[in-house]
């Protein structure tokens, strides 16, 4: 009868089987030796002691009885084996064991009695008294040598050695621990595991080449910090970049598989240096009630950026990471028709939604672009390429200022929006010293009128509020989707209160408030905002403007919600104790203060006696709403109702923007240098993926 094939145990993902020995195995999480004589119980025992979230995502704990009553038989692991992830713990712990056995071999018998060299923490503090025998004065080894030269000691001889100063000198290593030592600064070894685990660390978050050991002040400094560690070359930390971010890979997708849902950003963007055009793929999620972002890709592109194209290689990146198509519950990216096509194609038209802060940066260029301030911003813009030129003038301007923090002008870069509001937003802030400077060169550019400075400031007034709404809705670590529809008519209420003076921007303002309306006019109609917006108690129904779009939205709500009752409860998972801080601004100057009133102000919001309606959806549309500082998910994960928290869950872990893509092709330009242009895209896509995932990751 043929031998049946066993099935390769998932713990094997983690390991790497040692060519040379064939009893051991390295983690690819720690690069720790694990010794193995033919089967996966000390892998799993490994896993279990140093990487929990890593056993926890296995399904292991069907066998951990089983594991827990085999601890005894399993052999000792060597020193190299100590996986000790947290790169700041003490290493004494690793000789606590060693000390207690030399001091046992190391006590000496004399007359019958023995005298033990460990040396006691906290001596006696009164020296003049002449104890007996039994004094718990220490005394090390040459002491009891010398007693046991002679037969008899005299008592003033007694008090003369137990006189001893209160801080004792260090005593001198046992050749054991000398050994422990050497051992743990070699390959393998506890200390050059959690060096080298750190230095990976560095390389990915730093974006530092990977020749950094290589270099001559970098292998000065670890030749103080740790002249035992053997530091690896720029192929060997290749390789360990490789072997991490393969074991890392795995976690990642284990948390994938265990979400309900997950949201998707995605962006084109092409590298200069090379002009290589790639495709960033970063995904979102809650996961123990806490938000995750995680780049899983950055796709190489080859050909032409058709729909059908970028399509393929998105799903080429889904089908990689196991991801179920199904769990996408929407895929934000910006208003490029292509991308648009793509999404709809990929998954369906109504999972797409639309860059909130793409469509916010029109608006704002479309102020920048006015005739009534285009000429005043290019006023300031030669002001500042003045000072930013010349040498006289800046050496001027840091001596006119007082305070110990010297400011500078801002120059505006054409493709952000933002960064004209700040050039204004500074140039007021330092008018007072910039005007005299400017009227003592003859060179200078002219300066700007009072009106003009007036106009300057009306804008700023205009600006303001988008910048916050843009930096806002920006956010990974938040709830955004959410913040969308209330912060579109926060910001067209508060731009329609401001009291200008100048005519310009008077009339500036009623054409904002006309661009608002008519880019943000329909986003109630869209259904992943609406019910993303209904399901936050923040919110609810207060900022809804059309009567109608809001009606459906609850009844689209009611229906999901029916349907998932059908299907049974939603299975729980466990709570995280730590909660993402809301980035919510509540002051004066703020958007949010609109919201205020409309959150004092809903008794006539109710819902009416409609006996068709859910009763836990009527019943939780019926409270008031949280402070908008609350977070929204610590609100759900404490309701009664488990499929009404589900659903909320689903769509306010959902992003507002595809902001988050971007910052990857920001991370990629820090990365690919002129020092580093040679990277392909394989290892950019990796190094990319360990910068975006936190410290948790790394050192369990």
């Amino acid at each position: 009868m043929s031998r049946l094939v066993g099935i390769k145990s998932e713990v094997w993902k983690y390991f790497i089987k040692d060519k040379i020995s064939k009893n051991s195995s390295k983690c690819r999480l720690c690069l720790g030796i694990v010794k193995t004589s033919g089967n996966t119980t000390n892998l799993k025992n490994h896993l279990k002691r140093k990487h929990t979230k890593v056993y926890q995502s296995l399904s292991l704990e069907k066998s951990v009885s089983a594991i827990s009553s085999s601890d005894s038989e399993i052999p000792e692991v060597s020193s190299g084996s100590e996986c000790l992830d947290d790169p700041m713990k003490d290493e004494a712990s690793h000789n606590t064991e060693i000390h207690e056995r030399g001091n046992e071999e190391n006590s000496t018998s004399v007359n019958g009695k023995r005298f033990n060299n460990k040396m006691s923490a906290e001596p006696k503090e009164n020296y003049n008294s002449c104890s007996s025998s039994q004094s718990s004065t220490p005394m090390n080894l040459f002491e009891a040598e010398s007693i046991a030269s002679t037969s008899s000691i005299s008592s003033d001889m007694r008090c003369l050695l137990n006189s001893k100063p209160k801080h004792f000198p260090s005593r001198q290593p046992l050749i054991s621990e000398s050994i422990s030592k050497l051992e743990s600064f070699a390959e393998g070894g506890a200390k050059a595991t959690r060096i080298t685990n750190s230095l990976l660390f560095m390389i990915a978050k730093d974006n530092l080449p990977l020749d950094t050991t290589e270099k001559e002040g970098f292998k000065h400094l670890m030749q103080i910090v740790a002249p035992l560690y053997k530091l690896p070359g720029r192929h060997k930390i290749t390789s360990l970049i490789e072997e991490r971010y393969t074991a890392l890979f795995n976690v990642v997708k284990n948390e994938l598989k265990h979400v309900d849902s997950l949201c998707i950003t995605c962006d084109v963007w092409t590298e200069t240096m090379t002009t290589t055009s790639y495709l960033g793929i970063t995904v979102h999620y809650l996961y123990r009630e806490s938000f995750k972002s995680v780049d899983i890709g950055v796709e190489e592109l080859s050909s032409k950026h058709t729909a059908q194209y970028l399509g393929e290689r998105l799903k080429s990146v889904c089908l990689e990471w196991e991801i179920d198509l199904s769990k996408v519950s929407a895929v934000i990216t910006d208003n490029g028709a292509n991308i648009v096509k793509c999404v709809n194609d990929v998954f369906s038209k109504n999972k797409h939604l639309p860059c909130f802060a793409h469509t916010l940066n029109l608006v704002a260029s479309r102020i920048i672009e006015d005739p009534a301030v285009k000429q005043i911003l290019e006023k300031i813009k030669s002001i500042v390429t003045y000072f930013k030129q010349s040498v006289s003038a800046a050496d001027q301007l840091r001596a006119a200022q007082n305070s110990d923090t010297k400011l500078k002008l801002i120059q505006s870069v054409p493709t952000r929006w933002n960064s004209t509001f700040y050039m204004v937003e500074r140039f007021l802030e330092l008018s007072q010293v910039v005007t005299p400077i400017l009227l003592k060169n003859l060179t200078s550019p002219s300066i700007c009128s009072a009106a003009e400075m007036q106009v300057c400031r009306e804008l700023i007034f205009i600006l303001k509020p988008i910048e916050q709404v843009s930096k806002e809705v920006s956010g990974e670590k938040y709830l955004t989707c959410s913040k969308i529809i209330p912060m579109a008519n926060c910001l067209k209420n508060k731009i329609l209160k401001l009291e200008l003076l100048s005519p310009e921007i008077e009339q500036l303002k009623q054409t904002v408030v006309s661009e608002i309306s008519k880019r943000f006019g329909a986003i109630e109609d869209n259904h992943i905002l609406s019910l993303s917006t209904l399901l936050d108690p923040r919110f609810k129904k207060i900022h809804f403007c059309n009567p109608s779009a809001c009606a459906r939205a609850i009844n689209s709500l009611d229906k999901l919600l029916k349907c998932n009752a059908q299907m049974g409860s939603s299975r729980q998972r466990e709570i995280s104790q730590e909660q993402e801080t809301i980035s919510t601004q509540e002051n004066t100057d703020s958007i949010w203060s609109y919201h205020k009133e409309l959150a004092t102000s809903q008794k006539s919001l109710l819902v009416s006696n409609n006996n068709e309606m859910s009763f836990d959806l009527k019943a939780y549309l019926n409270l008031p709403t949280v402070p908008l500082k609350s977070n929204p998910i610590s609100f759900w994960s404490n309701y009664n109702s488990s499929d009404l928290a589900t659903l909320a869950k689903r769509y306010l872990s959902i992003v507002g923007s595809s902001v988050p893509s971007e910052r990857i092709f920001s991370q990629a330009g820090n990365i690919l240098t002129q020092t580093r242009n040679r990277l392909n895209g394989k290892h950019l896509s990796q190094l990319l993926f360990l910068h975006s995932l936190d410290i948790s990751y790394w050192f369990d």
